[in-house]
């Protein structure tokens, strides 16, 4: 993990500064005539800077736990110490492993189903 965590964190940053980059809105929008036929139709709000705070949050968190689980999600490798002729034997470091890459699973898991609340919050905020 700790070869990875250089590109992931540039990866947040450069998702966080999107944020200061949204474009903004004159203070004063156009008038435009609207003829006499159509009925006027009542504005869209655009959307508060906490949500889109919370929004940008959201699809951080679920880029770095896409990541996680693309790299220590499912399908595990098989941990018998039979298969792994190359590597060690030793059944401790073997469980070390496998305990490695269930966390990490889970936590990858955890991550994108809390960016998918936040930007649940963020939608109806």
């Amino acid at each position: 993990m700790c070869r990875y965590l250089p590109l992931i964190t540039v990866l947040a940053i450069v998702a966080c500064a999107t944020v200061n980059s949204e474009v903004k809105q004159d203070s004063d929008p156009p008038t435009t005539q609207v003829p006499a036929t159509v009925a006027p139709t009542r504005a869209v709000s655009s959307p508060s800077s906490y949500s889109l705070l919370l929004d940008r949050i959201g699809q951080t968190i679920g880029f770095v736990g896409a990541v996680i689980m693309f790299i220590w999600g499912p399908p595990q490798p098989d941990f018998s110490g039979d298969k792994l002729l190359l590597e060690s034997t030793n059944e401790a470091a073997l469980e070390r492993r496998r305990w490695r890459y269930v966390v990490l699973s889970h936590f990858g898991m955890g991550l994108v189903a809390m960016s998918f609340v936040l930007q649940l919050t963020a939608t109806f905020a």
